[in-house]
């Protein structure tokens, strides 16, 4: 385990709404981290491998990046294990909280999990313990073109400034997922209250905003319909193109435009990397009702992770 001294900081994506490329983002986080931790150690500097954990019922992250994930939960606890203890919901995601102890980490909150863990944390000694041991929460609300993420991003944003203050940099990750096939993108809901909110919080430097393109690449789409990574798309490239037909100066042009994602991608996730200096005053908290006790159960399996592989172009 990391000294408890060593500066560390914990990155959380999320957002309540369901179906809007979390997990894809965390993909990338993961794969951007790793880049950034080979060029580091390259020039002698010593990087730790990123911790990853996902929160989800359906185990997403997992799927794709399988043996990268450190350790993965369930959404909540078996109801049974609530009947037996009334502590058992307040220690649920305990386990998370000593993963987040050892180093830099990413934790992918999986649909409707995002309220539930900063309900842990209300609840529980999380912020003052978190302080104690020179954690510093970084969270990405994630939002898509569509009315409803939006106001999930900024509700989920104001909520963990509520939580966290000082302690957190709120992030807005704006995930084109759908590109040509939806041109206008997010300029439809240029008026949109929430966005307004949003990027109001961003002018006063209260908020970071990291934007996501579409990756308007063969490749990536079949790695997607797979549940592949992009570490497994770079890869797997030659067998990709012949599984989707194409001929030789088509696999070279998908491959380029892949790779043109990629750097564009790294290099607008770069300053998420750097040791984040608490922004200015928070936004102001959303009211809410007063949550249930919250809850436990038996953490699941943990795997222990290689370090994260770099993507180096062929």
């Amino acid at each position: 385990m990391t000294d408890p001294h060593t500066p560390k900081t914990c990155t959380l994506i999320g957002s309540n709404k369901g179906g809007i490329g979390k997990s894809f983002i965390a993909t990338l986080y993961i794969s951007a981290h790793g880049a950034l931790r080979q060029n580091r150690l390259k020039a002698g500097d010593q990087m730790d491998p990123l911790v990853v954990i996902e929160i989800d019922n359906e185990a997403k992250l997992h799927a794709t990046m399988k043996e990268r994930v450190n350790f993965s939960l369930r959404a909540a606890p078996d109801l049974s294990a609530i009947s037996r203890d009334r502590r058992a919901m307040e220690r649920y995601f305990n386990p998370v909280f000593q993963w987040w102890c050892v180093g830099d980490s990413l934790t992918d909150l999986g649909a409707n999990v995002t309220t539930p863990i900063f309900d842990w944390m209300r609840t529980t000694a999380v912020p003052e313990l978190a302080a104690e041991r020179n954690i510093h929460f970084r969270f990405l609300a994630v939002a898509i073109p569509d009315a409803q993420s939006l106001k999930s991003a900024r509700q989920a944003v104001e909520m963990v400034v509520d939580t966290l203050g000082s302690q957190v940099t709120p992030v807005l990750v704006f995930n084109d997922m759908w590109g040509i096939d939806y041109t206008s993108g997010f300029a439809p809901y240029q008026d949109n209250p929430d966005l307004l909110e949003l990027e109001n919080y961003r002018r006063e430097g209260r908020l970071m905003r990291v934007d996501v393109p579409f990756c308007d690449s063969q490749l990536m789409e079949y790695g997607r319909a797979h549940n592949l990574s992009v570490l497994d798309v770079w890869q797997r490239e030659a067998q990709i193109a012949r599984e989707l037909g194409l001929d030789d100066l088509s696999q070279r042009t998908e491959k380029r435009r892949l790779m043109e994602w990629l750097v564009e991608v790294q290099k607008d996730f770069a300053p998420l990397f750097d040791r984040t200096a608490p922004l200015a005053d928070a936004p102001a908290p959303v009211q809410r009702e007063q949550a249930a006790p919250a809850a436990q159960a038996q953490p699941q399996t943990q795997v222990q992770a290689p370090p994260p592989a770099h993507i180096t172009p062929a």
